[in-house]
């Protein structure tokens, strides 16, 4: 269910935005929420919120991914999540760049 419905606001994501540098950087951020939430859930001690986390809140995109897809499909979305991550450092890097050249 949690990898239909991060397909479906990927698409919807992608409709809205449009261009593929929002779109690279929503879901790299989203991801990093994850990744922050899973932090938060290790580190706490107060039970309801631990349940709470583990429960509702995926670890990351690649828990999604291997959690509900598998064979060839798994192997597809494992290499868009990895180009998609490039894309990010790519547009990070060249965000950089271009902020060392007008300093």
């Amino acid at each position: 269910m949690d990898l239909v419905v991060l397909i479906l606001i990927t698409i919807i994501i992608m409709l809205i935005l449009r261009r593929l540098d929002s779109f690279v950087f929503f879901l790299v951020g989203l991801d990093i929420l994850l990744n922050l939430f899973t932090i938060i859930k290790d580190q706490i001690t107060v039970e309801a919120i631990y349940n709470f986390l583990d429960e509702y809140i995926p670890t990351s995109f690649i828990d999604i991914i291997d959690k509900y897809s598998n064979g060839l499909f798994h192997g597809i979305l494992i290499w868009l999540y990895i180009f998609v991550v490039v894309l990010f450092e790519y547009y990070l890097l060249k965000m950089i760049i271009k902020k060392s050249r007008r300093s």
